[in-house]
């Protein structure tokens, strides 16, 4: 009985358990210390004091905000660049971008379409209909890199949901993680850019104290 019940609810137990740990780890991160999705200097000596795995560390919360799509990214990519440098702030949001995105993409194949639907908000409806679309149509694979690829470029769009919509259509996931990832560059490159040679202009005049 016990092993039937399982194999039945396999899926729905296997998102359960994942979502429950990523929930603790949400909690012990940032519930108690809210400051920390808003300030990158809180971010900044919170990750600083796990050295020497500080880099580890903020690759972690990055793939956790990726996962976890209602965490804003950009206040992680601005700290990437104000902790690391641009260009190893750059390096570590990418990896953790891919990381992040691989999960993601791999939970919507385990989970299927339902699951995934039930998942994200109504008002991302529409987006799942319409990337779902694209199964099956001649050309299938070159117009999903292509679009999946604008729509990482789009400014607001939101692209840690588009891994778990990506992974119930019919594209590969080595398509999806290229094309997503090349349409994440520009907005990565500036966030990191920013936090790296500006921030300590804005905190010269108290933006971040």
């Amino acid at each position: 009985m016990t092993a039937k019940f399982f194999q039945k609810y396999k899926n729905s137990i296997i998102l359960i358990l994942f979502f429950l740990i990523l929930g603790v780890c949400c909690y012990i991160f940032f519930y108690s210390r809210p400051e920390l999705l808003k300030d990158p200097q809180a971010l900044k000596k919170l990750i600083e004091s796990y050295h020497p795995f500080s880099a580890l560390v903020f690759v972690g919360l990055q793939v956790l905000q990726v996962v976890f799509f209602i965490i804003p990214g950009e206040i992680f990519q601005i700290a990437g660049g104000y902790i690391f440098g641009p260009v190893l702030g750059f390096f570590f949001c990418i990896l953790g971008s891919v990381l992040g995105g691989t999960i993601n993409f791999y939970i919507g194949r385990i989970a299927g379409k339902e699951y995934i639907k039930k998942l994200i908000t109504k008002k991302h409806n529409k987006l799942f209909d319409k990337i779902q679309a694209f199964n099956g149509r001649p050309n299938f694979e070159k117009r999903a890199s292509r679009d999946i690829f604008i729509l990482y470029l789009i400014p607001g769009m939101p692209k840690d949901i588009l891994g778990y919509i990506c992974g119930v259509t019919e594209i590969r996931f080595i398509h999806y993680i290229v094309f997503s990832n090349l349409g994440k560059i520009p907005a990565l490159f500036l966030s990191t850019f920013f936090g790296g040679n500006i921030i300590n202009l804005f905190s010269f005049f108290g933006f971040f104290k």
